[in-house]
């Protein structure tokens, strides 16, 4: 029930247009009710917060820039941080083909060992195709958002500092920590999916392939991805 209602806020926070609103909530409001700790997205040290968009090796990331795993955290910026830590820590995210994004999600959410929120919301999950899964999720607070969306707090002019993409995150990766002083060795691969279907974007149907294009067309053009 308190997940629940925190979805029910979340849901009306995150598309309200109004600043005041948004600052209200995120200054007054956000960490009181969620409860979240800093260490769960920043690196005090190193004056980094991560924005964790989903599906995209946040897990990983966080490991290599020395950030707590034990609870994760998809709320966009505006309800993760005041303008002020915004504007003053350097801001990082990752980024993923929309499409193989799409996927990750669904081989997560959709795996038998997969027991948490969305189940219980619907209890037929494990059993839908891509297709039923998109249109069910695509209504959801975080589940596939639109990467775009992670990249702005909409109270601040400033767009995220660092995009680290996840088709050439090692290099990416490397580069960041270099530029922060920070160490790089591997990557580990965390929170991976044990169900794998390969699902080949060319066999959907086309009405499938507009859908999902039009969700996420403002990632195809923000990020400069193409349909594969």
């Amino acid at each position: 029930m308190i997940n629940y209602c925190k979805l029910i806020f979340w849901n009306y926070f995150l598309f309200t247009k109004n600043k005041k609103v948004i600052q209200l909530f995120s200054k007054h409001l956000l960490e009181r009710y969620n409860g979240i700790d800093t260490q769960h997205y920043t690196n005090e040290e190193k004056k980094i917060v991560f924005i964790h968009n989903p599906k995209a090796a946040g897990n990983t990331i966080k490991d290599i820039l020395d950030i707590s795993k034990n609870k994760t955290t998809h709320v966009t910026p505006s309800l993760l941080i005041p303008k002020s830590v915004w504007e003053s820590y350097h801001t990082v995210m990752a980024v993923r083909h929309p499409f193989d994004r799409l996927i990750s999600s669904y081989n997560y959410h959709t795996q038998k060992s997969y027991l948490g929120y969305y189940l219980e919301k619907f209890p037929n999950l494990h059993n839908l195709g891509i297709e039923e899964y998109f249109n069910i999720m695509k209504d959801e607070v975080f589940a596939i958002r639109p990467q775009s969306e992670y990249m702005q707090h909409l109270l601040s002019e400033k767009i995220v500092d660092s995009i680290i993409r996840y088709e050439s995150l090692e290099q990416d990766l490397k580069t960041f920590c270099e530029k922060l002083g920070m160490n790089f060795s591997s990557i580990p691969h965390l929170n991976p999916s044990s169900k794998k279907i390969s699902i080949s974007w060319k066999t959907q149907k086309e009405s499938f392939k507009k859908e999902v294009f039009e969700f996420y067309k403002n990632d195809f053009e923000t990020f400069d991805y193409v349909i594969h």
